[in-house]
């Protein structure tokens, strides 16, 4: 496998009062949120300030696992020279953007261009970039909706988004 494998699964056990015994979900998620789960199973109140969903009700039966939007919002920054970037990760999905100029010092950039974007059931090596296929026109525009979804919710403000051209099917 490569580093870039998406079917790569990192387990999270959790123990403890308020988490059900022998319990395996199949759900993407990420580190954001395990600090509001780990406030709600102590019973402290979530600052509304805090970025991050809380995991209790998924973890605590279907309806909150059929409630949980299976998606990931994910932020690089100054990776292999790729400047910043937002990417969405689904079950079958990953859709990235990038901007060059981005640096670290602000985690965000107001215009972004379409990077890459995976079909993770059929390439789970991420090997093979549908950017610019045609054919891929309509799941690029889903996947760019959902992922500004996520950049709004997330506090910060909604970038520009340049497609990629259509180069090859």
């Amino acid at each position: 496998r490569t580093p870039h494998d998406s079917s790569i699964r990192v387990p999270l056990v959790m123990a403890g009062p308020g988490v059900p015994a022998a319990r395996r979900i199949d759900a993407i998620t990420g580190n954001i949120n395990l600090a509001p789960t780990s406030l709600e199973l102590c019973g402290a109140q979530i600052p509304s300030s805090m970025q991050g969903r809380s995991m209790v009700a998924m973890m605590r039966g279907p309806d909150g696992e059929a409630a949980w939007k299976n998606r990931e919002l994910i932020q690089f920054s100054q990776t292999n020279n790729y400047g910043i970037g937002r990417a969405i990760r689904t079950p079958h999905w990953t859709y990235s953007i990038a901007n060059p100029a981005g640096g670290s010092d602000v985690p965000y950039a107001s215009k972004y261009g379409e990077y890459v974007m995976f079909d993770n059931a059929s390439d789970p090596a991420q090997l093979v970039n549908l950017c610019g296929r045609v054919g891929y026109e309509q799941q690029i525009a889903d996947l760019r909706r959902e992922l500004v979804e996520l950049i709004a919710s997330s506090g910060d403000p909604v970038p520009e988004i340049v497609p990629a051209e259509l180069l090859y099917p």
